[in-house]
């Protein structure tokens, strides 16, 4: 399992991103590591934690420091998203489910940042 924060527009400025990222990276070092290479946003990783609890917390954290980079790209007219990955292993260490909880504090957070949320469920071999 693992939680990234994705910025994405089809009209990108590598002068801006490269601005936000380095205020980013003033505030986190190495957040911050470039433009994708189709040129069209970045992505930072939040967590790479198998717990979920701790994924929370540090989406929770991640969103808390970056709230005014977020704010002025989302004012920019660029669509950001918190990309939770979640890999097949994740399933085969369960008995009967993977079950996701998110309380109601963490959400109003995404709501007050205005950052999208989404799971991507990679599949197994067995599926």
């Amino acid at each position: 399992m693992y939680s990234v924060l994705k910025i994405l527009s089809e009209n990108t400025s590598k002068d801006f991103l490269d601005e936000i990222g380095n205020q980013m990276n003033s505030l986190v070092a190495d957040v911050y590591e470039g433009i994708r290479p189709k040129g069209d946003g970045f992505a930072c990783k939040i967590s790479k934690s198998d717990l979920w609890f701790e994924q929370v917390k540090e989406m929770s954290e991640f969103l808390t420091i970056f709230k005014n980079q977020i704010r002025t790209l989302k004012t920019n007219g660029y669509e950001v998203s918190i990309d939770l990955a979640i890999d097949p292993d994740e399933f085969k260490s369960q008995n009967y489910g993977l079950f996701l909880f998110h309380n109601s504090a963490f959400l109003q957070l995404l709501a007050n940042t205005g950052v999208e949320y989404e799971m991507s469920i990679y599949k197994g071999e067995n599926w």
